[in-house]
């Protein structure tokens, strides 16, 4: 998807993996237009962790899809640990709720 976007938006017929944006003719102009058909080709999770810096911070298409599938288990493993952090909640308020239940009862 990335070296489609870059073709159309740079006009050329190939690019390589390896090819940096800036040496296969791009510019800020051109940066903002790729950054916006990426953008709304992604899915909505991938679009947090892609910004317009991350074109200049990772040139080539080899780097940015990098970034983009590393920024995609770091999101993947913030909702899991947000998962387990209400999980684990949960289980001290049922715990807590049976105590003082037995609390009661001993009165």
């Amino acid at each position: 998807m990335i070296t489609t976007v870059w073709q159309e938006v740079l006009g050329v017929e190939k690019i390589g993996v390896n090819d940096n944006l800036f040496d296969r003719g791009g510019n800020s102009l051109l940066v903002t237009k790729i950054y916006q058909e990426i953008k709304s080709k992604l899915p909505n999770n991938d679009v947090k962790c892609f910004s317009l810096v991350d074109l200049f911070s990772f040139p080539t298409i080899r780097s940015l899809s990098q970034h983009l599938s590393q920024g995609n288990s770091i999101n993947r493993l913030n909702q899991e640990f947000t998962q387990l952090d209400q999980n684990i909640s949960r289980g001290k308020s049922r715990l807590k709720q049976r105590l003082d239940k037995s609390r009661s009862r001993r009165r």
